[in-house]
C-alpha cells in the first residue's frame, strides 16, 4: 500500500480508529507527529494505488530538530537528566487524542527532571542486561503522553474509588500549571544575587510552584543552534530560563555583577543571537537584586504578572479523588523511570534485594496508606516488566526481594541496593537520593 503523507508537514500518516464523535468506530489517518501536528485525512479519500511522492508537500519550516536540554544540577556532586514523557489514565489519553488539546499544556505537563548523585557504579551490567534495560527505557519513555500498565491503572482505580474524570482536558491545564508541595533545598548558585533572585524574588513573581518553570544555568547549546556570533561550547550558560505555558515569551534572565563589565561586547552578541532565536533577554544589575527593586525587575514582573502568585490551597486536597488519581498514575511512571535510572547509574543491582524509600506522603496529595500503596505497586510492576523482558532474552534475574518504605518509617537500609526517591525534597538520608 502506498505511504500516506501528512498534507500539512509531509510526515507519515498513521491509520487510527475514532473513539467518539460522529465517526466513532470509523477509520481515519492522523499525523505521526501528533500532537505537534493535528492534521487528519479521511480513510475513504486515500488512493491505495502506489503514487509518486509529492515532494512539494515537504515543508522545511515544519520539521522539528530537537536539542538535548542541559542545565546545571541542583546540588554539587550530582548530575541531572531531563524527561518529556508522562503516563496518564487510558480514558484521559483518549480525550487528549480526540480533542484539540493545547500543545503547550501537554508539553508542560510531561516535563520533569531527576537529580541524582555522581559516583562510580557499584554494579555492572552484562551485555544482555544492558539490552533489557535499553528496551525497558524505550517502553517507559515511548512518547510524550503514554500509558501505565493496565495492572497499575486498575489497582489505582480501586485505591481512589474509580473516580469520574469530568472536564479531563481542563484537568491537564490545571495539573500542568500547578504542582505539589516541595521544600526548597539549597540550590547550587555562583553568586549571592542569583540565590536571592531564585529563592526570594521568583516565588513572589510566579507563585510557590515557580521551580517547575525556571531553569537555572541552562547551556546555550540547549537554546540556540551553533552560529558565528554565539559561543555554544559546553559550560557557556545563561543564568535563568523562564518557560511557562501561559507565557507567549521565552524569557532569559541574566544577573550582571562586576564580571559583566569585562565582556560587555560578547554579552551583547550573545543577547542578539538569543533574541534572533525567539528569546526575550532581561539583564538585571546585581545591586537591583540586592535591593529587590528596580527598573528591570519591574519589567520582568510586568511580563509575569498574568501568571504569578497562583495559590494551590483550593486546587488539591485529599478528598479530590480525580486529581489524586491522575497524579498517582503520573508519579508511578516517574518512580519507574527513576528506578531505571538507578540501575543505569549503578545504584540498584539486578542480582540483589531492593530497598526503595520515598516521601510521597509529604507532598500534600496522599495519606500514608495511599502513598505506600503507590510506591509498592509502581516498584512491583517495574520489576515484573524486567522479569518479562529477561525471559525474552533468556536471562535470569535475581532480585531476591523488594522492600518499600515511606521515609517516616525508614530506619536503616536493608540492602546495598537501596535508594531514596524524593518528591517533597524535604529530607536527607544516608541513602543515595534521587530528587524528582
Amino acid at each position: 500500500m502506498a505511504e500516506v503523507r501528512c498534507p500539512n508537514c509531509g510526515s507519515l500518516m498513521v491509520l487510527r480508529t475514532a473513539k467518539r464523535g460522529s465517526n466513532a468506530g470509523g477509520k481515519f489517518y492522523g499525523c505521526s507527529r501528533y500532537p505537534e501536528c493535528k492534521a487528519t485525512v479521511p480513510f475513504e479519500s486515500v488512493v491505495t494505488e502506489p503514487q509518486e511522492p509529492q515532494k512539494e508537500k515537504f515543508y522545511q519550516t515544519e520539521r522539528f530538530f530537537p536539542r538535548t536540554l542541559i542545565a546545571r544540577e541542583r546540588f554539587q556532586g550530582y548530575q541531572t537528566r531531563f524527561f518529556e514523557t508522562v503516563a496518564v489514565p487510558e480514558d484521559l489519553l483518549e480525550e487528549i487524542v480526540s480533542e484539540d488539546t493545547e500543545n503547550k499544556m501537554l508539553k508542560a505537563f510531561s516535563q520533569w527532571r531527576i537529580d541524582f548523585p555522581t559516583r562510580e557504579s557499584k554494579f555492572t551490567l552484562t551485555e544482555k542486561l544492558r539490552q533489557i534495560i535499553s528496551v525497558a527505557e524505550k517502553i517507559l519513555t515511548r512518547g510524550r503522553i503514554t500509558l501505565s500498565s493496565p495492572k497499575v491503572e486498575k489497582q489505582f482505580k480501586e485505591i481512589f474509588k474509580s473516580p469520574k474524570i469530568e472536564s479531563p482536558l481542563s484537568l491537564i491545564e490545571t495539573l500542568a500549571i500547578n504542582g505539589y508541595k516541595k521544600t526548597q533545598k539549597g540550590q547550587w548558585f555562583d553568586s549571592k544575587e542569583e540565590n536571592i533572585f531564585y529563592e526570594n524574588i521568583l516565588p513572589d513573581f510566579l507563585g510557590e510552584n515557580y521551580e517547575q518553570f525556571v531553569l537555572p544555568q541552562v547551556e546555550i547549546s540547549s537554546l540556540v543552534p551553533p552560529g558565528p556570533n554565539i559561543d555554544t561550547t559546553p559550560y557557556q550558560r545563561v543564568d535563568f530560563a523562564i518557560f511557562h505555558p501561559e507565557l507567549e515569551e521565552k524569557i532569559i534572565v541574566e544577573i550582571d555583577g562586576e564580571q559583566h563589565k569585562s565582556h560587555i561586547e560578547s554579552d551583547k552578541e550573545r543577547d542578539k543571537s538569543l533574541q534572533e532565536n525567539g528569546y526575550t533577554v532581561i539583564r538585571i544589575q546585581a545591586d537591583e537584586i540586592r535591593r529587590k527593586f528596580g527598573e528591570q525587575l519591574s519589567l520582568l514582573l510586568t511580563k509575569l504578572s498574568t501568571i504569578g502568585g497562583k495559590s494551590l490551597d483550593n486546587l488539591f486536597s485529599s478528598e479530590d479523588e480525580a486529581f489524586n488519581y491522575i497524579w498517582s498514575i503520573k508519579i508511578a511512571h516517574q518512580i519507574q523511570v527513576t528506578l531505571l535510572q538507578a540501575i543505569q547509574s549503578g545504584f540498584l543491582s539486578l542480582e540483589d534485594k531492593w530497598h526503595i524509600v520515598s516521601d510521597l506522603d509529604r507532598i500534600g496529595l496522599f495519606d500514608k496508606k495511599e502513598a505506600l500503596a503507590i510506591l509498592k505497586e509502581s516498584a512491583t510492576d517495574f520489576v515484573e516488566l524486567l522479569e518479562k523482558l529477561s525471559k525474552l532474552y533468556s536471562v535470569e534475574l535475581n532480585i531476591e526481594e523488594l522492600v518499600c518504605n515511606l521515609i517516616s518509617d525508614y530506619a536503616t537500609a536493608q540492602s546495598t541496593s537501596a535508594v531514596f526517591i524524593s518528591f517533597a525534597h524535604e529530607f536527607s538520608t544516608d541513602l543515595p537520593t534521587f530528587y524528582v
